[in-house]
């Protein structure tokens, strides 16, 4: 059972979404992780130093991005994906509210190993 905390991280997703949508393609949410927040198949994922909160975490699906692409049409782009792996997605969900006016969707789920891949 989710407690409210976890269903307002959940909502808060799709509102972003119909937002982008009502605002046009400038109001877009792009969710970006650096490349250190990355943990390989059996590698741990580590709390973040001096953060007690809730860490959340779920499954999804990884595309990986096989060669260097931009500005590709829809039908050029799977041309461009090099294959596919499951991939848990972490969150401290804490920081994600940290500011009331804008959620850090970016400073949440990109710290060291919060995204870790299976093979």
């Amino acid at each position: 059972m989710r407690s409210d905390q976890d269903r307002g991280v959940v909502e808060q997703l799709p509102r972003a979404r119909r937002q982008a949508r009502q605002g046009g393609a400038h109001a877009s949410l792009y969710l970006i992780k650096p490349a250190s927040c990355t943990a390989g198949p059996g590698e741990p994922i580590t709390r973040p130093v001096g953060y007690a909160g809730k860490i959340a975490y779920e499954g999804e699906l990884g595309i990986v991005i096989g060669r260097r692409c931009q500005a590709v049409t829809a039908a050029q782009a799977s041309a461009c994906i090099g294959g596919y792996t499951c991939v848990n997605d972490v969150t401290a969900a804490d920081v994600l509210h940290e500011n009331g006016d804008f959620a850090q969707w970016c400073r949440a789920k990109g710290f060291d190993t919060f995204v870790a891949w299976v093979r």
